[in-house]
């Protein structure tokens, strides 16, 4: 077997361009894998355009979007990889601009809408870090979109780190950061091994029952509908 084809392929996604506090710990846990094909991918870098709130990517298809050739080479790396992660300091008790404004472009991957069936079989981790506060309010927004795309298992780790720079982070805080992340490791690693096998969480399934019924009494025709038709998932087919 090819061995670049045999590494786990892994993409992280981060919300700002500064390699601060959060981006070191993305960087600890990714020091933790082994065989893996990484991707970075920062926000910043790739100018995403704020969400017209058109619906066109609902409606019409997500090529439909006026900016849909920007958002396709980040949500083909999401499709491509086994781990997903995630990754944004915390703004003002919340996600970055750059990071909101993309987790705004996926609404049509959202469960409600048209959730890709490779998402199912894939691990999520999330990752915050604040001078104060707000870090596990920000991860929770970053999960969310995660759980509700159907990403089987998502992780979360958030620090508060109380300085303004990774240069300032007191060496114990970053000892005791250095073992959890050691142990998010482990477990990221173990999920890994169970490949195909991974199972939908319960939350994924309630989402999944509950929008199949939906679909299923909607007889109106839209790309939603055709979407759930076109998979099976209104009769006997589920995507785990």
């Amino acid at each position: 077997m090819n061995q670049e084809k045999s590494k786990i392929k892994v993409v992280v996604i981060y919300g700002i361009n500064h390699k601060g506090s959060t981006y070191n710990i993305v960087q600890e846990l990714l020091k933790n894998f082994t065989n893996i094909n990484l991707t970075e991918i920062f926000l910043a870098n790739d100018k995403i355009q704020f969400c017209n709130g058109c619906y066109s990517c609902i409606f019409k298809g997500e090529e439909k979007c006026p900016h849909y050739e920007s958002l396709k080479p980040i949500i083909a790396s999401m499709v491509e990889a086994k781990v997903i992660i995630l990754a944004s300091p915390c703004y003002v008790y919340d996600v970055t601009g750059q990071m909101k404004t993309f987790l705004d472009h996926l609404a049509y991957l959202w469960m409600p809408h048209r959730p890709d069936e490779r998402m199912f079989k894939k691990i999520g981790v999330v990752i915050s870090t604040a001078a104060g506060g707000g870090a596990k309010r920000t991860n929770k927004t970053m999960k969310k979109t995660l759980n509700f795309m159907g990403v089987s298992k998502v992780y979360s780790y958030s620090a508060n780190v109380a300085a303004c720079s990774w240069q300032g982070v007191k060496d114990k805080k970053k000892d005791k950061i250095e073992k959890d992340i050691i142990s998010l490791s482990q477990k990221v690693e173990k999920l890994i091994g169970k490949g195909d096998k991974l199972g939908a969480s319960l939350f994924v399934k309630f989402i999944f029952t509950l929008m199949r019924g939906a679909h299923k009494k909607n007889q109106v025709d839209s790309k939603d509908r055709e979407h759930w038709e076109k998979n099976g998932w209104l009769h006997s087919k589920r995507p785990w």
